[in-house]
């Protein structure tokens, strides 16, 4: 039976058309960490040899194009939406201490579907208001409402409700006309009471049920700080 072939790339932690610059860095920074005169742990002084016969293997072009020519090719996935992925760290190591990796993740609709115009919206936007979103917090949820208003195109239609312990409609489900009134509207919400996040998802509900039609994008839109007491069940 033939063994499964090790993948040099994963073991250094690069992509496979990682510049020679890239492989050594990355060689560096793990044979730093792996080294039996450094790293004493079971298992890592196997790890390290493997790391230097990926070294070996890759650092030299010619040798590289005669390991590549034994890869299988990789699989190329069409996905619906275009995407890029950042790292704050190009490798993990294995190590035994604490290791902290960022990873931010862009996804786009693909270009021929920006060619097209979108399909008209009911949207309601839920906001919470309670004591807890007072401050910061209950000014970024207006400005956030404030915005979506100014984005709005004439098909379009948007309610609002804020919540507490109570809901209440600051803005009824439809075109909207006299947009520096209603910003108006938005900007006089103020944070008091308790959470009750289903009463204004219920209230939210029905304000996009009222305008309800399938040829349109109907949400709710929850803008929250995610606590809420006692109707947890009911809000799920």
């Amino acid at each position: 039976m033939t063994l499964p072939q090790k993948d040099y790339y994963a073991i250094l932690g690069v992509a496979r058309d990682a510049s020679q610059e890239e492989i050594k860095q990355a060689y560096f920074g793990a044979a730093q960490k792996l080294h039996p005169d450094k790293n004493k742990a079971a298992g890592e002084t196997e790890l390290f040899l493997e790391v230097q016969q990926a070294y070996e293997a890759l650092a030299n072009p010619q040798r590289r194009a005669q390991y590549d020519a034994t890869l299988p090719a990789e699989k190329k996935i069409v996905l619906p939406y275009q995407h890029r992925i950042f790292c704050s760290r190009p490798s993990l190591m294995h190590m035994d201490e604490p290791q902290m990796l960022y990873v931010m993740l862009e996804l786009e609709t693909p270009e021929e579907s920006r060619q097209t115009a979108a399909p008209p919206l009911n949207v309601c936007l839920v906001l919470d208001r309670s004591t807890s979103m007072q401050g910061q917090k209950m000014d970024v949820v207006k400005a956030s409402a404030i915005q979506v208003l100014r984005n709005l195109r004439p098909q379009d239609i948007l309610s609002v409700v804020a919540f507490s312990d109570r809901a209440e409609v600051i803005i009824p489900a439809s075109y909207q006309q006299d947009r520096p009134r209603l910003e108006a509207k938005v900007q006089m919400i103020q944070a008091s009471g308790a959470t009750e996040m289903f009463q204004g998802l219920e209230l939210g509900a029905k304000e996009v049920i009222r305008s309800l039609d399938s040829k349109r994008v109907n949400h709710i839109i929850l803008l929250t700080d995610g606590h809420t007491y006692g109707d947890e069940e009911q809000c799920l």
